[in-house]
């Protein structure tokens, strides 16, 4: 056996490269020790909410992870950094922080690791509140698919995109999806985590958001206190949880139109809010502009305003000018001057929240988009058309690109632009367009629903102003059975609907009163409809009118906000007005012992009518 011999040279070699791997190692154990320090610096500052000192200290720790190629790290380095910007509302640098680091960190390691998964999630959240829905779902299906590969069905990091999915499925409108999701989110965290825990009640709450946009409301409201007593078990009443289940409540009765109870629960909310933090604190500022909302629906404009003012100047004192959240209160009192005519006013608030929104957001989200409707809707009040059109088919177009074609939103922006059609006479597009919005609704919330109701109505109107009697009272009974979970005859105009279990007073009524007059007009002819002239006519009016009178009681006695009487008596008054008149007309035309009958029909209504304007008198 041959033995090697070191010359003096070689041995000289060897000892360097010895020396320089040893110092190399030295080297990058120093680094990895100064990059940990800077991390565990960086998630500190994030933690205070010292985001800018955060992104400074991670940017460190990323470099140094990097040239040592320690790339797990470096990816979960990088992720955080992200979270950053995302704190601070740059979802853009957020995206180009995040993804770039997953695409270099995947040419050294494996894709099924948990810190990938970590990081798709994170990436998945940014385009979640971009509002692409799509590209949201895209990233945290990657992470649950390599969540449960590597951890099992039963982790909690699973549990946690199983909701996110949800939460997404639920924007998409694809309620039943989004349920789904729910349900295996909260067994997994019931089971490990037992029915006690903020992420259960927080699973609750999701549950109970998904069934009130189906109509379930009962299982809503299940939902929503389960939510708030396991808060309340955890956490005594005296807690921000707490608070924000007050809220949730709020706006699941504000969306029922029970409004005073509504603003119970918004003050509630305030109370704990005060209590916890004082006069000045973004979660009261929140409060403040949910009992703004409330008062708005309640048509209490000058409170309305003054809540809404209240949330803007906490959200600008604490968050500067240049905030979504200022941008939403100042669309929110947008709509208020909308709603009492000052019209300059309300573009002027309209257009400051649009301004912040697309400088913070960009053209392309749906705060923008929202914004684009209010001042639609602003410019549909002073009968400027044209510029009307233009904001309602941005907000459509900005929907379709995010949600898709078939969602309720874009469904919205399509009745608003039947709308305005139908104020300009053009009632071929006004047809296509309310066609296009009912269709949607149908698809995704059937045929029992507030808003499909709405939309047979319109069309129904588009026919009548076409002098189409025959199809408008067609599309005016399919607006009735839209309103009553208990009746369908679609089919034949004639029938009358007993007047029970209604979803909407308001769409019903107008429905009901639209027929009696088509019905009570003699110079109306309806052809392929039989004998229907004269006498018959006025009897088909005179039931509607009827029913039309069952439904004014009935509403009176549910309605409990001093806007909705005030509307009610003001609808009822006409009505009854209109009936009188067909009593009338029915009692000369009728035989001897009908006319008592008839007679006795208008003392009746007039009576009612008498009734209804010292309502509305008091209501006002």
């Amino acid at each position: 056996m041959k033995t090697l011999k070191l010359t003096p040279a070689l041995s000289i070699l060897l000892i360097l490269l010895f020396t320089i791997k040893t110092a190399n190692s030295q080297n990058m154990t120093a680094d990895t020790v100064l990059a940990n320090k800077y991390f565990e610096t960086a998630e500190e500052y994030f933690e205070n909410k010292s985001y800018d000192t955060a992104i400074v200290n991670f940017e460190r720790a990323s470099t140094l992870y990097e040239k040592h190629e320690q790339w797990r790290k470096y990816l979960q380095s990088e992720t955080k950094h992200g979270e950053c910007y995302q704190k601070q509302l740059q979802l853009d640098q957020a995206i180009a922080t995040i993804k770039p680091a997953i695409n270099i960190s995947l040419l050294h390691i494996n894709e099924n690791d948990t810190i990938v998964a970590d990081a798709y999630h994170t990436l998945g959240l940014q385009y979640y509140y971009q509002s692409k829905s799509d590209s949201a779902l895209f990233y945290w299906e990657k992470a649950l698919k390599i969540r449960k590969k590597l951890l099992g069905e039963k982790h909690i990091s699973v549990a946690s995109s199983y909701n996110g999915i949800g939460i997404v499925h639920h924007n998409k409108n694809e309620y039943d999806l989004a349920l789904e999701y729910y349900f295996k989110s909260i067994q997994i965290r019931k089971e490990l985590l037992g029915e006690k825990h903020n992420l259960v009640a927080n699973t609750y709450n999701n549950i109970g958001i998904a069934h009130a946009t189906k109509n379930e409301f009962d299982l809503a409201l299940e939902c929503f206190f389960k939510s708030l007593q396991i808060y309340k078990e955890m956490h005594g009443e005296i807690h921000t949880l707490v608070a924000t289940s007050y809220n949730n409540i709020g706006q699941f009765y504000s969306e029922k139109n029970e409004y005073d109870l509504a603003l119970e629960y918004f003050f509630k909310s305030v109370k704990i809010y005060k209590e916890l933090f004082g006069e000045k604190h973004t979660d009261l500022a929140d409060s403040y502009n949910n009992i703004g909302v409330g008062y708005r629906i309640k048509n209490e404009d000058y409170l309305a305003l003054e809540y809404f003012f209240k949330s803007l100047l906490i959200y600008k004192e604490l968050l500067g000018e240049n905030h979504t959240l200022v941008a939403k209160s100042y669309s929110n009192i947008g709509f208020v001057y909308t709603d009492k005519n000052e019209y300059d006013l309300a573009l002027q608030y309209h257009f400051k929240s649009l301004q912040i929104y697309k400088e913070l957001l960009g053209e392309n989200h749906t705060d923008v988009a929202r914004c684009y409707n209010g001042i639609g809707i602003v410019y549909w009040h002073i009968k400027e058309y044209d510029l009307a059109l233009e904001y309602f088919f941005k907000f459509a177009q900005i929907y379709k690109e995010l949600l898709g074609k078939n969602h309720t939103y874009v469904a919205d922006s399509y009745n608003n632009i039947g709308v305005i059609y139908t104020d300009m006479n053009e009632y071929d597009l006004a047809l296509e367009y309310f066609f296009k919005s009912l269709e949607i609704r149908k698809n995704i919330l059937g045929n029992k629903n507030i808003f499909v109701a709405k939309y047979y109505i319109n069309i129904g109107v588009v026919y009548s102003n076409k002098t189409e009697y025959k199809l408008a009272l067609q599309y005016y009974q399919k607006g009735i059975a839209a309103s009553l979970r208990n009746f369908n005859d679609t089919a034949n105009i004639y029938s009358v609907p007993v007047i029970d279990a209604y979803s909407n007073w308001d769409e019903l009524l107008k429905a009901l009163k639209a027929k009696a007059e088509i019905f009570a007009d003699s110079n109306i002819n309806l052809p392929g409809f039989g004998n229907l002239e004269g006498f018959k006519g006025l009897e088909i009016a005179l039931r509607h009118y009827q029913a039309c009178d069952t439904l004014i009681t009935k509403a009176r006695q549910e309605i409990t906000t001093k806007s909705d009487k005030f509307a009610l008596g003001k609808k009822a008054s006409k009505i009854y007005e209109q009936a009188i008149d067909v009593c009338i007309n029915l009692s000369e035309s009728a035989k001897t012992d009908s006319v008592s009958y008839y007679n006795e029909m208008a003392f009746y209504f007039s009576e009612k009518n008498k009734a209804s304007v010292l309502l509305e008198s008091l209501a006002g």
